[in-house]
């Protein structure tokens, strides 16, 4: 049986049990879900305070006279006298006429060890026998009475599959006695026997001892709307028609599970949202709001400041539209916000709201998620040992959980092992074997939540990457498996703090002749999303490169001819230059020249005389001609006024596009003169960015891209801690992930 999925901690079922309270908005009886109801609460424990409302609108019937009894039968038109079948319960009467009353639930009327019995609430305007009259506009209002168990998880995934563990409360063992458990899913209220269950809803119960039962969730369990489903588990004696109820305990069902379901109040840690169903369909940009009140139906900006904390538990923030990922239809990526600016004085179960867009787009599935002050630690001793593992450390810290097996932690997101509870301050571990590494986080993961604390501990560096291939035609976002990104300085400029780079080769920061990166990157995976300390999801741009400084990219310049000095040799990819003219802004370019076979590209700029690209020669020759351009987006059709006019025309079938504003327009005759598209009118109007060069003439144009993109080719991504020029000397802290088979990155058009 596989664990739930979502949150494991132990809460009470049933809100207001005195074992544990649970915001009402978030686990709610089936039969609140589903009708207005007239008692404050549908299963309490005897002891249990509830209020009984009128159901009829602008009715008040109760007064200060106002005596609540319990009966087993349905209420009796007079007070009955006491007996085991009339119990009376001791009442808060309003000051005067009202549609409320308070009572508290007597004792004794529970079932044998605490089992569930029903009961019907009967307000009289008395308490004399046969005399005071029922009050209320209506009659039956019942009561499930009895200790209500607690699960080991209160919420699980859309067509069940989930393991939970019932836990009678310890003075009441509901189980004793009973030989097999019969559970029944329920979207309405239990009924009194087993009866005859609907398919898909009943689960097998293995009964571990009186007072602890574990069940597997049944396939017909399901959600497919934004909001949770309520359902009641219903326990009985047996399985039998007429096998009687014992207990029961709420349970609600979603379309979404996370990948941590506790976090830390303070937030800016990465969420995986996953589900079954593929609940963003369609939905390229979902709206994502974390709040402390029930989903709304349609996406609101709550705006990104966090509530103050302390005894301040409510709120909601929007997650920022740049720290939502979409990676496919049934999975989702964010960063948590601060929900709180101080810590809450305890924990608080607050909705993760998923909506289609981020414009008033409808909820489309929910899920909760528990913050919370955690567990700390805030030192290791020793704070390096051997990539092997085996050494004993002692971690520090605050709040530490003193039983044994109440704490997990991981170093580099690998288990620490042989964990002993020393104190509340303190605990012993066995680190793992690991990958060389500097700096890694310690995560440390109890009941309450998780905690990082960056830096933690030296190990005496490789990527695996998915996808690993894309054409150079668009950006995108790569799954980046690794060690150590939860203590990564990740850095907003190239040239600075930790960054995933796309290189040829391996990367090598010594500064050159030209102080610059001996092997510098080619492009970057930026804006870095970490989702725990051994992934993070990041966005590589493949139509951009890198210059060579690493400072910014290169940008496309007007095609350029060089004339008389190129040399060629057939079957050969290297071409020369006798002037020595090459650059390396013209890796990327397109060359074309006689020699030369269409489309083929500048792959890698060796010096001044060489580069090479990526076609073999066709012919032999010392003295050709080259022209460098863009790469060619499209052929379009387009009419120039004068050489002593901006304007240009497209013809209707080839038009102009918004994106070709900055791009490069090349023609035979009227564009040769380095013109680009300054400003995109229509589809067949637009302005130069300069005269034309001739005119009126129609002629086919080439438009050329305003990048110069990553050329087709092998590659690798690298981690590297510090992208700052000689840092691998400077910075002794400075590591960079290996090459390895999972880090090369090709990139290609097939």
């Amino acid at each position: 049986m596989r664990k739930s999925k979502f949150a494991r901690s132990r809460l009470a079922v049933a809100a207001g049990l005195g074992t544990g309270a649970v915001t009402a908005a978030l686990l709610v009886a089936p039969n609140a879900a589903f009708a207005a109801i007239s008692l404050s609460k549908p299963v309490a424990a005897p002891g249990d305070t509830v209020t009984l409302t009128d159901d009829v609108t602008s009715a008040t019937p109760f007064t200060a006279s106002t005596k609540i009894e319990l009966q087993s039968a349905s209420c009796n038109a007079k007070y009955v006298a006491a007996s085991t079948s009339a119990v009376p319960a001791t009442t808060t009467a309003p000051g005067g006429a009202s549609a409320t009353v308070t009572f508290t639930v007597p004792p004794a009327t529970a079932g044998t060890n605490g089992t569930v019995k029903k009961w019907y609430v009967c307000a009289y305007d008395g308490s004399t026998a046969a005399t005071s009259l029922l009050q209320g506009s209506n009659t039956a209002y019942t009561l499930t009475v009895g200790y209500v168990p607690t699960l080991s998880s209160t919420t699980g995934i859309t067509g069940g599959g989930d393991s939970v563990t019932i836990t009678p409360q310890a003075s009441y063992p509901v189980f004793t006695g009973v030989t097999t458990i019969g559970a029944v899913f329920n979207t309405a209220d239990c009924t009194a026997t087993y009866a005859t269950p609907t398919t898909g809803t009943t689960s097998t119960v293995t009964k571990n001892t009186d007072g602890s039962a574990t069940l597997t969730t049944p396939s017909g369990v399901s959600s497919t709307t934004g909001l949770l489903t309520a359902y009641n588990i219903c326990l009985y004696n047996g399985t039998a028609t007429s096998s009687a109820l014992i207990s029961q305990a709420a349970y609600n069902v979603g379309q979404l599970s996370l990948s941590q379901n506790t976090g830390p109040y303070g937030g800016l840690n990465g969420l995986n949202i996953t589900s079954p169903n593929m609940f963003l369909a369609g939905n390229d940009t979902p709206g994502v709001n974390i709040t402390s009140s029930a989903c709304a139906g349609t996406y609101a900006d709550l705006g990104t400041t966090g509530s103050a904390g302390g005894s301040t538990l409510t709120g909601g923030q929007s997650v920022a539209s740049s720290k939502i990922r979409k990676l496919t239809d049934s999975r989702l990526a964010v960063t948590v916000p601060a929900l709180f600016t101080n810590a809450p004085n305890s924990a608080t179960t607050w909705n993760i709201c998923v909506y289609a867009n981020q414009s008033g787009g409808a909820l489309i599935a929910s899920v909760p998620y528990t913050l919370t002050t955690v567990p700390s630690a805030t030192a290791i001793s020793p704070k390096a040992g051997p990539a092997l593992g085996g050494s004993k450390i002692i971690v520090s810290g605050t709040a530490l959980p003193i039983e044994t097996g109440k704490i997990t932690a991981t170093l580099g997101g690998t288990a620490l092992t042989n964990i002993v509870p020393i104190s509340a301050t303190a605990f012993s571990a066995i680190t793992p074997q690991h990958a060389p590494a500097n700096n890694v986080a310690l995560v440390l993961t109890t009941d309450a939540g998780s905690f990082t604390l960056s830096n933690a501990f030296s190990f005496t560096a490789a990527l695996k990457v998915s996808p690993n291939t894309a054409p150079n035609t668009k950006a995108i976002d790569l799954v980046v498996n690794g060690v150590g990104f939860q203590s990564a300085s990740w850095g907003n400029t190239l040239l600075t703090g930790s960054h995933i780079v796309l290189t040829r080769g391996t990367y090598d920061p010594s500064a050159n002749a030209s102080s610059n990166r001996a092997n510098p990157p080619i492009a970057e995976c930026g804006n870095p999303l970490v989702l725990s300390d051994t992934e993070v999801i990041c966005t590589l741009d493949l139509t951009q490169r890198l210059a060579s400084t690493g400072a910014g990219y290169v940008a496309a310049v007007a095609p350029a001819t060089i004339s008389g000095t190129i040399g060629t040799t057939a079957g050969s990819r290297v071409l020369v230059d006798s002037a020595t003219g090459f650059t390396d802004a013209l890796v990327g370019t397109t060359v074309t020249s006689p020699n030369v076979p269409a489309g083929t590209t500048v792959l890698r700029y060796i010096d001044t005389g060489t580069v090479l690209i990526s076609n073999n020669a066709t012919g032999t020759g010392t003295t050709g001609n080259a022209t460098f351009s863009s790469p060619l987006v499209r052929t379009i059709t387009t009419t120039t006024t004068s050489a002593a006019s901006t304007a240009l025309a497209a013809n209707a079938l080839t038009p102009l596009l918004k994106a070709d504003e900055g791009r490069f327009l090349v023609s035979a005759t009227s564009l040769v003169g380095g013109q680009k598209l300054l400003t995109y009118t229509s589809g067949t109007a637009g302005v130069l960015s300069a005269n034309a060069s001739g005119g009126p003439t129609t002629e086919s144009t080439q438009v050329l891209s305003a990048t110069l993109p990553v050329p087709d080719g092998a590659y690798n991504l690298i981690y590297v801690s510090n992208t700052a020029v000689g840092a691998n000397g400077s910075d002794v802290t400075y590591i960079q992930s290996m090459i390895s088979s999972g880090s090369t990155f090709t990139v290609s058009s097939f």
